[in-house]
């Protein structure tokens, strides 16, 4: 269910801006699969800090991912069917001969020894091959009105999606997004003030960290900055901060969001 929810918003992803009904669209689609879904994925991703407490020495797959499921406290669903189709046993020895690392480096080195990847679905922890959960997208909403509105000396108020887009599909897995022929989609969500990304689990751990990025380095620099205008875009520069603003200067509308608010959601 969760995987035909992701095709038909990544379907319905052929434009940046969307009508109202489409968004009342997403909202209820959202809503109905979400809540469960991001509370799983925090859930497992928090179980994966923690230190690797199995033994060392051999084992099979089989014997560690039960292993890890346990001492984590999460459930672990193996694509049983992909890895037959892949001629990879379950029972395939894998060797732990690592020491004080968390989980989630545990179970990153164990798969990849096998050319195995994981991700979240259906609540759970689903490990298959690379390419598979390469198509496994999950759909995310990332508040980001801090980072895309800007306030001018006149007082207009203006908000610019496309710069954070792209520099999201520019820097992020560039060759997965839809515009270039792969199963990646984003799109504004603008009276949330938000966009919505369907990708995978990897390409939204990037997301994350780049935003948090872009709002470290906002808070650290000056909030001068200069509107230029192109073909599709605005680019905003920074510039050192000058004896006075320039009179066409430009400066983020700074909205201070707090935890809730700028942790990316699966429903609203």
């Amino acid at each position: 269910m969760a995987q035909g929810m992701n095709g038909m918003l990544a379907a319905a992803f052929d434009q940046q801006q969307w009508t109202s009904g489409k968004v009342e669209e997403v909202q209820r689609t959202i809503s109905a699969h979400g809540k469960a879904a991001d509370e799983a994925e925090r859930r497992i991703r928090a179980a994966l800090r923690f230190p690797f407490m199995g033994e060392t020495g051999t084992t099979t797959l089989t014997a560690f991912l039960a292993d890890l499921a346990r001492r984590a406290g999460i459930g672990i669903h193996v694509d049983e069917r992909v890895l037959a189709e892949a001629s990879i046993a379950l029972d395939s020895p894998v060797r732990i001969d690592f020491d004080g690392v968390s989980s989630r480096a545990a179970l990153d080195m164990v798969l990849d020894r096998l050319d195995l990847d994981w991700t979240v679905q259906n609540e759970c922890l689903l490990v298959s091959t690379r390419d598979k959960v390469a198509n496994v997208l999950i759909t995310k909403v990332y508040p980001v009105r801090d980072l895309t509105t800007l306030r001018w000396p006149d007082g207009r108020r203006t908000v610019d999606y496309t710069a954070i887009i792209q520099t999201i599909t520019d820097t992020l897995a560039p060759t997965t997004w839809d515009e270039v022929g792969g199963p990646g989609a984003i799109a504004v969500f603008a009276s949330r003030g938000a966009i919505v990304v369907s990708q995978t689990r990897e390409v939204h751990e990037e997301i994350e960290n780049l935003l948090n990025a872009l709002r470290q380095s906002r808070s650290d620099q000056p909030a001068f900055y200069r509107a230029e205008s192109r073909t599709r875009h605005h680019v905003l520069h920074h510039h050192d901060r000058p004896p006075s603003p320039p009179p066409a200067a430009a400066s983020y509308y700074v909205v201070t969001p707090t935890a809730a608010w700028s942790r990316p959601r699966l429903h609203e």
